[in-house]
């Protein structure tokens, strides 16, 4: 479109330059007419007289070839001025096309400026979700090394606790040893008692 445009232009401006420059042709047309049926009126004048005072030739003689050429002037005048006037409607044209080709150039860049606005809202929007999958992934990175950390303490825990349930079996046999010990001593004792208590009988 911005070709389009450019070639418009420089098309509009080819027009005016010939248009200008044929204004100027009739304008020097005109001046070269003016000056040359003035040279015409006083040359029908001079030459018509005779060198006794009387005209030589009729007046309307000379003016009627005068009135030839400037019918003729007046043709090509009205040429030109035919063509400058289509010129002219061609140069309304173009101001018209160039008038609707600035509009549709306006129109575009308005369409690309809303466009690079909608490009950069999606970049933001891109940049933000980004942003949150990377904070997500930090804390997912910090969850996992959480819970690597607690499964150690758990393991540790457990070993612990084994440990524990180990040493009260061994402290709970060793206590029912002793009672088995002192059940025994105590039966030991008794039966003693008792066969004392018989002897003496």
């Amino acid at each position: 479109m911005t070709t389009q445009y450019s070639k418009a232009m420089l098309q509009l401006e080819q027009e005016r330059h010939s248009a200008v420059t044929q204004q100027r042709e009739i304008e020097t047309l005109r001046q070269k007419l003016r000056a040359h049926g003035a040279v015409s009126v006083i040359a029908a004048f001079g030459s018509g007289r005779s060198p006794g005072g009387g005209l030589k030739r009729p007046l309307s003689v000379a003016m009627s070839g005068m009135d030839d050429l400037l019918e003729e002037a007046a043709a090509d005048l009205e040429q030109l001025e035919g063509h400058i006037a289509n010129v002219t409607n061609r140069l309304v044209d173009m101001q018209v096309q160039n008038l609707q080709l600035a509009q549709q150039v306006a129109a575009a860049m308005r369409s690309r400026a809303d466009a690079e606005a909608d490009a950069t809202k999606e970049l933001q929007r891109a940049k933000a979700f980004r942003d949150e999958a990377d904070s997500l992934q930090r804390s997912i990175a910090a969850d996992k090394q959480s819970l690597a950390q607690l499964a150690a303490q758990l393991s540790d825990a457990k070993a612990d606790l084994q440990q524990l349930v180990a040493e009260a079996n061994e402290q709970r046999q060793a206590l029912q040893r002793c009672k088995d010990a002192e059940q025994e001593h105590a039966c030991t004792e008794e039966a003693e008692r008792r066969a004392k208590q018989v002897s003496v009988v």
